[in-house]
C-alpha cells in the first residue's frame, strides 16, 4: 500500500515511526510500507500490528489471526487447569462462529464462561492465556457485527495478553504469524 506523511499522521502514528517514515520517503511524496520496513524499526511488533490495525497493510483476517494467537497460550491454562475446558471451548466455539456453525449467542455464552474463568485465575498467565481466549472471541464477535477496525482492536488485545502469558518468544511468533496475513 502506498501512503503519505498525512497518511500516518491521520492514523495517530508515534513520533518514531513518523521520522523511520520519512527516512523511508526520502525525496518521494509517497512510499510503500513494506514487511522489510516494518521489521527494521525499533519495535517492529508494535510497528506491524499498528500498521495492520490502521488498515495500512490491507485487509486482515482478524479473527483467525486472534484465534491462531490464543490456540498458542491455551496449553499454559490448561496445564494450571486441566479439569477445567471452558477457554478450550470458547476457541472452539469461535472457530464454528465464523465457520457459520454457531450461533451468535453461543459465542457469547463461551466467551462469557472464559471471562469467569480469566477471572478465577490464581497465575497472571493463566489469566492472560484466558483472556487471549476471550479476546479472539471478541474479535469474531465483532467482525461479524461491527466495523473490521473493532476487531482488529479485540485481535490485538488477544495478542497483547498472549505475550503476556508466554513472554518474548511468543512476541516474535506474532510478528511472523501476522505478517502472514499481509500480502505486500
Amino acid at each position: 500500500m502506498l501512503v503519505q506523511r498525512k497518511t500516518l499522521e491521520a492514523a495517530d502514528a508515534c513520533r518514531d515511526q513518523v521520522i523511520l517514515f520519512e527516512q523511508w520517503l526520502g525525496k518521494r511524496k509517497y512510499c510503500r510500507i513494506t514487511k522489510r520496513n516494518l521489521l527494521s524499526t525499533h519495535d517492529a511488533g508494535l510497528d506491524v500490528l499498528w500498521a495492520a490495525k490502521e488498515g495500512l497493510l490491507g485487509k486482515i483476517d482478524w479473527p483467525k489471526f486472534a484465534i491462531g494467537v490464543a490456540e498458542r497460550v491455551v496449553p499454559l491454562y490448561r496445564q494450571q487447569y486441566p479439569e477445567d475446558d471452558r477457554v478450550d471451548r470458547c476457541i472452539d466455539v469461535t472457530r464454528k462462529y465464523i465457520a457459520g456453525a454457531a450461533t451468535r449467542d453461543e459465542l457469547l455464552i463461551a466467551r462469557a464462561a472464559t471471562a469467569t474463568a480469566a477471572a478465577a485465575a490464581t497465575a497472571t498467565y493463566t489469566y492472560n492465556a484466558a483472556n487471549a481466549a476471550y479476546y479472539a472471541a471478541d474479535a469474531a464477535y465483532y467482525a461479524a457485527y461491527y466495523a473490521a477496525a473493532s476487531a482488529a482492536y479485540y485481535a490485538a488485545d488477544a495478542a497483547y495478553y498472549a505475550v503476556n502469558a508466554a513472554g518474548a518468544a511468543e512476541k516474535r511468533w506474532q510478528i511472523e504469524w501476522l505478517l502472514e496475513f499481509i500480502c505486500m
